[in-house]
C-alpha cells in the first residue's frame, strides 16, 4: 500500500525524521531528507504490517501524520436495481468522500475500482450489504473478515485438494489442455520462450486463483476465466522469478572461476605437480560450487510457497508480485521461511511434490499415461494452493 508521511512542524529536522523511519521500521528512502525538505512529505509503497507499526509510531509523535494513499484494491460492482446518481451517492456517503468519475464507470463498466484501507473495506462491505445493487469484492489483499476460520478450511489439504479437482472438473481439464498446448509450443525454435513464458503465466496466475478463492468463506465454483484478475501478480512473480535467476546464475559463474582458481594454486604448490594439482583444484572447486548453488535451490524451492504468500498478502499486484520473490532473501523472510508455522505447513508439501512430480514425469514419458500424467499435475497445482492458502490462514492475525 501507499502511505504519505507528511512533517507537520518546520522545527523538527529532516535528518531526525528520517532516521527514526529506518530506526523503527528499517524503512530506507532515497533522498529522504531532500523530500521532507522541499515538500514537507515523503510517499512510502509499505506492506500492511510495516502501515500498522507505522499508526503506532505517529500516534507518539504529534509532529508527524500518515495517510493512505492507495490500499486494498476493491471492486464494487454495480447490479443496476436503482438509478446510477443514487447508487454513486450512497457509495460517497458510505466512504465519506465523493468517488471521481463514479456514474461513468456504473454506466460504462458496470463497476468500480477502488484503493482503500483495511478499516474502510471492512466498513464498505459491511454497509453494502443493506444495499442490493452493491456488490463488493476485495482483489488485491485479503481482510480478515473475509478469511474463512482454518477449522472451517482444515489442515487436510492432502484430501482436500483431490475432493477440489472432482468438485471443479471442468475447471482443471481447460486448465490441463491450455497448459499443456502452450507447454508444447514452447518447444519451437526462437519463439519457445514466449510460449513458455505465457506457460508460466498461467500456473502461477492459478496458483494465486485458487488460494485466494479458498480463502474467502463465500467460496465460489472455479471459473476458467476468472484467472484473468491474477495476471498481474503473476506477471510479477514471473518476470522477478527470470530476473533472480539470472542474477544467480551469473554470481555463481563469477564464484566458479575463483574457486578453481585458488585450489589449483594450493594445489601445485604443494604437489610440485602442475597438471595434478591444477586438476584436483579444479575439481575441488566445482565441487564446492556444486554445493553452493544446490543449497541455493534447495532454498528456493521450499521458499515457493512463502513467495506466493507474500504477494497475496502484499496485495495481488505486478510490483506485490515481483517483489514477493525476493522477499525470501531478506531478513524478514529468512525469519519468517524457519518459522515453525512455515515450515510445518512446507514440509508435507515438499514430500508431496516429490512423489507425485516423479510419477507425473514417469508418467509423461509414455503416451497412453499422459492424461494420467496432467491429472497429477493438477493435483500438485490444487494442493501447492491449499498449503498456501492454510498457511495464511493460519498466520494472517500475525502477518497484520
Amino acid at each position: 500500500m501507499k502511505v504519505r508521511v507528511k512533517r507537520l512542524s518546520e522545527d523538527v529536522p529532516e535528518d531526525f525524521i528520517c532516521n527514526m523511519l529506518f530506526g523503527a521500521l528499517d524503512i530506507s528512502v532515497e533522498d529522504c531528507e531532500k523530500q521532507v525538505k522541499s515538500q514537507g512529505f515523503v510517499d512510502l509503497q509499505i506492506d500492511p504490517e510495516k502501515f500498522k507499526q507505522m499508526e503506532s509510531l505517529v500516534k507518539r509523535y504529534s509532529f508527524l501524520s500518515v495517510d493512505i494513499l492507495s490500499g486494498v484494491p476493491v471492486r464494487v460492482v454495480f447490479k443496476g436495481d436503482t438509478s446510477v446518481s443514487l447508487a454513486c451517492n450512497i457509495l460517497s456517503g458510505i466512504l465519506g468522500y465523493r468517488v471521481e468519475n463514479c456514474e461513468r464507470a456504473f454506466l460504462e463498466k458496470g463497476e468500480i475500482h477502488l484503493d482503500l484501507s483495511s478499516e474502510m473495506v471492512n466498513k464498505l462491505m459491511e454497509v453494502s450489504r443493506n444495499y442490493p445493487f452493491f456488490h463488493v469484492e476485495a482483489i488485491g489483499s485479503l481482510s480478515p473478515q473475509q478469511i474463512g476460520a482454518e477449522s472451517k478450511h482444515g489442515k487436510d489439504a492432502f484430501s482436500e485438494s483431490w475432493a477440489l479437482i472432482k468438485e471443479n472438473p471442468g475447471f482443471f481439464f481447460a486448465y490441463s489442455v491450455v497448459w499443456a498446448l502452450f507447454t508444447i509450443l514452447s518447444m519451437i525454435p526462437f519463439f519457445g520462450f514466449i510460449f513458455s513464458f505465457i506457460s508460466s503465466l498461467l500456473m502461477y496466475s492459478t496458483l494465486l486463483y485458487i488460494s485466494v478463492n479458498s480463502l474467502l468463506k463465500e467460496r465460489k465454483g472455479l471459473e476458467f476465466f476468472n484467472i484473468k484478475r491474477y495476471i498481474p501478480a503473476s506477471f510479477g512473480i514471473n518476470v522477478g522469478s527470470w530476473v533472480l535467476l539470472i542474477a544467480v546464475a551469473l554470481l555463481f559463474l563469477f564464484i566458479l572461476f575463483p574457486l578453481g582458481f585458488v585450489s589449483g594454486l594450493g594445489g601445485v604448490i604443494s604437489e610440485s605437480e602442475i597438471e595434478k594439482g591444477m586438476l584436483r583444484g579444479m575439481l575441488s572447486g566445482f565441487i564446492v560450487w556444486a554445493l553452493l548453488l544446490l543449497t541455493f535451490m534447495g532454498y528456493y524451492i521450499y521458499a515457493i510457497p512463502l513467495i506466493y504468500t507474500k504477494s497475496i498478502r502484499s496485495g495481488l499486484t505486478l510490483e506485490a508480485g515481483f517483489k514477493a520473490v525476493f522477499y525470501p532473501f531478506t531478513p524478514s523472510g529468512i525469519k519468517e521461511a524457519f518459522s515453525n508455522a512455515y515450515f510445518r505447513h512446507t514440509v508435507y508439501w515438499l514430500v508431496f511434490i516429490t512423489v507425485v512430480g516423479t510419477l507425473a514425469l514417469v508418467s509423461a514419458v509414455t503416451i497412453v499415461l499422459i492424461p494420467v500424467a496432467l491429472i497429477l499435475l493438477c493435483w500438485m497445482l490444487s494442493y501447492t494452493a491449499l498449503v498456501i492458502r492454510n498457511y495464511i490462514a493460519s498466520s494472517y492475525k500475525s502477518s497484520l
